[in-house]
């Protein structure tokens, strides 16, 4: 996530992330965000949930919140 978070500031602006589920490309873009923003975690996954993003796996969804917390 940190490499991801590097790498996201270097490249060109707008930025297409994406996967196979679209569960991971947004997850990390979201932590990415919250961090950017300055959010906490439960903040984090309440605006992912209103934009539609729906973090179904709990191992997922406690990765996002445990890492947004400590960066």
């Amino acid at each position: 996530m940190d490499q991801f978070r590097e790498r996201l500031e270097d490249v060109p602006k707008p930025v297409f992330v994406h996967c196979a589920s679209g569960k991971r490309a947004g997850a990390f873009t979201m932590m990415a965000t919250a961090v950017e923003q300055g959010m906490n975690g439960e903040t984090a996954l309440q605006k992912a949930r209103e934009m539609g993003f729906e973090c179904d796996v709990p191992q997922l969804e406690q990765f996002v919140k445990t890492y947004i917390d400590k960066a």
